[in-house]
């Protein structure tokens, strides 16, 4: 009979459960995949912001006027924004998995050649593609991260606080990378970290494409979502600017001041989620956006802490906008199709 103990040896059955139990000790597929999504997004959004400490040693380098220098942070957030709709319905037409490994090779040798740049223009343009593998990246892991969850709602959830766990980061290791080493070296970091995701993510299933007028992604609130992140990051520019050419502080010392407002962000993100319906969580999110870069702009003294109360303000606001338009643009969509 199977599962009894036979002359000389464990049963299949004992043997099975002794197998079972050996791989619960180690991360489960599942899990491996979800947190290769994770540092995905975060990876995305991280990028948005990480060369931000490094643009006044970019400006150093090249010699170029501040307005120059400012397009490699503003042309990365300007081409993702454009491309984040069409690189949903590609990914919806072709499938997300496809569309994710696509955008990681292109983050990847984009990030390579931002790290070897030998103008500013160069620079530039590397940027610009960099944030076309980006919006591949972002527009795809929401669909990958339904098909590996199971679970809309889980999804969007875990998508917003990777995305806004990595805009926390950013400054911070940007600043720390930029001090230690060099600018270059802030694109250097981000080849390995693409590796180890294309690993984890090519063992994920295929969702199966949809073709459904409703599946089409909503254009408006994708607009909305890339115009709110043009504006954050032209803030935060501008803010770091003041902070090392105008105030004269470290990097190091600049990445903490302004990880306020991502910290502020992700805290207050499971809380905000549930205020009022999702045309109010917008608008007052972008009101308190807006009311925090204006007030950066009218700070009494030059003291940092004059900093933290406006990034607060600004933080709270990102929260309750990203919740908003997240859910919005997942609203009227299909299940998709898992593959087996």
């Amino acid at each position: 009979m199977r599962g009894v103990i036979g002359f000389g040896g464990v049963s299949p059955t004992k043997g099975a459960e002794r197998s079972n139990v050996g791989g619960q000790r180690g991360a489960s597929p599942r899990a491996i995949r979800v947190g290769a999504l994770v540092v995905a997004v975060a990876l995305v959004l991280a990028d948005s912001s990480l060369v931000v400490l490094a643009l006044p040693d970019v400006l150093a380098t090249f010699g170029a006027s501040i307005a120059r220098v400012a397009w490699v942070l503003i042309v990365f957030n300007l081409v993702l924004a454009l491309a984040a709709v069409p690189a949903a319905r590609l990914s919806r037409r072709v499938g997300a998995r496809l569309v994710m490994l696509g955008g990681l090779w292109v983050l990847g040798l984009a990030s390579a050649g931002c790290a070897v740049a030998g103008s500013i223009d160069q620079l530039i343009v590397a940027r610009a593609v960099q944030a076309v593998g980006a919006a591949g990246v972002v527009g795809a892991a929401l669909e990958l991260f339904t098909e590996v969850l199971r679970d809309e709602r889980r999804a969007a959830r875990v998508w917003t606080v990777s995305g806004a766990a990595g805009a926390a980061l950013g400054p911070a290791v940007g600043g720390v990378v930029t001090q230690l080493f060099s600018w270059r070296a802030v694109f250097v970091v981000q080849m390995p970290v693409v590796l180890v995701v294309l690993a984890g993510v090519w063992g994920i299933g295929v969702v199966a494409p949809l073709h459904t007028r409703s599946d089409r992604p909503r254009f408006a609130v994708n607009v909305a979502l890339g115009l709110l992140s043009a504006a954050l990051a032209a803030g935060l520019f501008l803010l770091v600017l003041m902070l090392v050419d105008g105030w004269q502080m470290s990097p190091i010392s600049a990445a903490l001041t302004v990880s306020v407002m991502p910290l502020v962000a992700i805290g207050s993100a499971s809380v905000v989620s549930r205020v009022g319906s999702m045309l109010i969580r917008a608008a007052a999110g972008c009101v308190l956006v807006g009311g925090g870069l204006a007030a950066l702009a009218e700070l009494p003294r030059g003291v940092a802490g004059w900093t933290v109360m406006p990034q607060v303000l600004i933080g709270v606001g990102l929260a309750l906008a990203l919740s908003a338009l997240t859910s919005a643009s997942k609203t009227k969509r299909l299940t998709p199709r898992y593959a087996v």
